[in-house]
């Protein structure tokens, strides 16, 4: 696809990155979406925060995140990238996506709880948002030929920046992010967190009632 792996500097490491990374962010919506509806029983006997369940589901993904890791690392090494102390931006970075992906999760778990299919439709539509974050592709080279406000919009895009923080701080053909780049990741975190916890809070009586 657009003669990537010509066009990107280790495109291996490069592809499992994105992949890995994006996915965890997949991996949190989903599990809030399901997060109420998936213990409706349990909402309706016991009194406490819903809070707690987009937020476990959360954590369970970024779980699945830090085991993925053992399999991501690796490769990264294997591909030829070494070792450097900027890997340590890693955790920043996911600290950001983390609080970022709490907020989405806050959001589909409050759609789920009132629309059963959410989480029959959300894998088309995380489908579509992985294919425009530039997970298979570099945004940079693929609008080289196109207009500047087209590569401003995917660069801004939240499945994108989170992705390209962790790339910046594994791969050495990827200059450091700027402060610019983590303002646009923080400035995503919060609002999608902030947003997010009070959409959910502002319906937590509904949540359990027959």
């Amino acid at each position: 696809m657009f003669d990537q792996k010509r066009n990107v500097h280790n495109y291996t490491a490069f592809l499992v990155i994105g992949i890995f990374v994006f996915t965890y962010t997949q991996t949190a919506m989903l599990g809030g979406a399901k997060s109420i509806s998936a213990n409706i029983q349990l909402t309706r006997v016991l009194h406490f925060p819903r809070a707690v369940m987009p937020l476990s589901s959360t954590l369970i993904a970024l779980q699945r995140l830090l085991y993925s890791m053992i399999i991501m690392l690796p490769v990264v090494l294997i591909t030829g990238e070494p070792l450097a102390w900027r890997w340590l931006f890693i955790i920043p970075a996911i600290a950001l996506q983390s609080l970022f992906c709490l907020g989405l999760a806050f959001i589909v778990a409050r759609i789920g709880a009132s629309v059963p299919d959410t989480s029959q439709v959300l894998p088309f539509l995380l489908r579509t948002w992985m294919y425009t974050s530039g997970i298979l592709f570099s945004i940079k080279n693929i609008t080289d030929s196109h207009a500047h406000w087209v590569r401003v919009v995917l660069e801004l895009n939240p499945g994108a920046v989170y992705v390209e923080l962790v790339r910046e701080a594994l791969l050495t053909q990827q200059p450091p992010a700027t402060p610019h780049v983590w303002w646009v990741a923080a400035g995503w975190a919060v609002l999608a967190l902030v947003f997010g916890y009070v959409y959910f809070w502002r319906a937590e009586e509904s949540y359990g009632r027959v």
